[in-house]
């Protein structure tokens, strides 16, 4: 966000190409995440795509879309590192990070001691 202001006038060429780019591999990343069966790898790809979504904020060169950036940076901290956090909660627990393998897994199970 800092380099926009020095570098406006170029963005302003390249950014569509840039734009382009960060959505479509957002895109292809969320359909990645459709197929993941380990659960830090979906965590991991989902942060791919909200980043993504970040670039084409920024990108845009408008207010609206630097706030949401910004936004959605600050939930994407809390959010991914909770959810980083109860996946090696639950791998403590099972000893698995497949979805299958943690189906059936329910609040009464989880050991208050690792909380």
């Amino acid at each position: 966000m800092r380099s926009m202001l020095v570098l406006k006038i170029s963005f302003f060429y390249v950014g569509g190409a840039l734009l382009t780019i960060g959505l479509i591999g957002g895109v292809y990343r969320g359909f990645i995440c459709l197929y993941q069966r380990d659960i830090k790898r979906l965590i991991a790809y989902s942060s791919v795509v909200h980043m993504g979504v970040v670039i084409g904020g920024i990108i845009s060169l408008n207010v609206l879309g630097n706030e949401g950036a910004i936004i959605i940076i600050v939930g994407h901290a809390f959010c991914s590192s909770s959810l980083f956090y109860f996946t090696g909660l639950c791998y403590k627990l099972v000893g698995r990070r497949r979805f299958f393998l943690l189906k059936g897994i329910r609040g009464g199970v989880i050991n208050l001691k690792y909380l």
